[in-house]
């Protein structure tokens, strides 16, 4: 996940669970980990664990109004024989 603010531009990784699932949680506790995640539009893509596959870059938006997303990553780029 990486926010379209070049102020917070930092990228950040998760790993899905079991079922695909993932979240990524502001944690602004003024540790030089610290996790910002602005309410504004961001770009998320995903790394397939056994084909190491990079999936299509997709976008979402957090704002006050929806603080929250659901976003599905999809590997459309791949296909089977």
């Amino acid at each position: 996940m990486q926010s379209s603010d070049p102020i917070f531009a930092r990228t950040y990784v998760a790993i899905a669970d079991y079922t695909g699932s993932y979240q990524f949680n502001s944690r602004l506790d003024g540790q030089s980990d610290a996790v910002a995640i602005p309410l504004e539009p961001f770009t998320l893509s995903a790394t397939h664990p056994v084909t190491k596959v990079v999936s299509p870059t997709v976008n979402g938006t957090l704002s006050a109004s929806t603080p929250s997303a659901v976003q599905p990553v999809v590997f459309s780029n791949t296909g089977q024989i």
